[in-house]
């Protein structure tokens, strides 16, 4: 997969500010339930299901962190400030 990925989006969870916003206990209920949702054992006929399960922990790992999220939402402002209609993000809703 190439580009840029919304993480927030990725988790089910707004994008932009409302995305920095959410709290802790919201960013682990969102990653709880995609992670049922796109867990390898329960998708057994998706060939994409362990990569995308693996995008999920790291989407998780960068958001969970104060300062990798930080510098994820710089870039994610950034990408959306410089191409906000070509389609180089990937939001996964």
């Amino acid at each position: 997969m190439s580009g840029f990925i919304d993480h927030y989006s990725f988790l089910g969870l707004p994008s932009s500010e409302k995305g920095f916003k959410v709290s802790k206990e919201e960013l682990t209920k969102a990653y709880r339930s995609k992670a049922l949702e796109l867990h390898p054992d329960k998708s057994l006929d998706d060939p994409n299901a362990v990569e995308d399960f693996q995008q999920l922990q790291e989407s998780y790992k960068i958001l969970k962190n104060k300062q990798t999220r930080e510098a994820f939402h710089k870039e994610l402002m950034f990408v959306l400030r410089t191409f906000p209609t070509t389609g180089i993000l990937y939001s996964y809703e």
